[in-house]
């Protein structure tokens, strides 16, 4: 999973998939940096930056979780 996640063509929801599967596995901060590397493929996706300001709530990182939340709703 790790050597895919550099080819450049992958979607988002290729890394929000692989996300989940880490999520699932309750290995949380490997599923966030997919979930991170998702949120880049689609700056954009409102839903995905509020859902990674979640898990930082959950693992205790109050400064990304308001960082997170704060670009969530700047977004329309």
């Amino acid at each position: 999973l790790r050597a895919a996640s550099n080819i450049p063509h992958l979607s988002a929801l290729y890394f929000v998939n692989t996300g989940n599967i880490y999520s699932t596995k309750k290995d949380t901060l490997q599923a966030l940096n997919y979930f991170i590397k998702a949120f880049e493929k689609e700056p954009g996706n409102k839903d995905l930056c509020t859902h990674i300001a979640k898990v930082y709530q959950k693992i205790n990182e109050g400064e990304k979780a308001e960082e997170y939340f704060r670009k969530a709703e700047q977004m329309k």
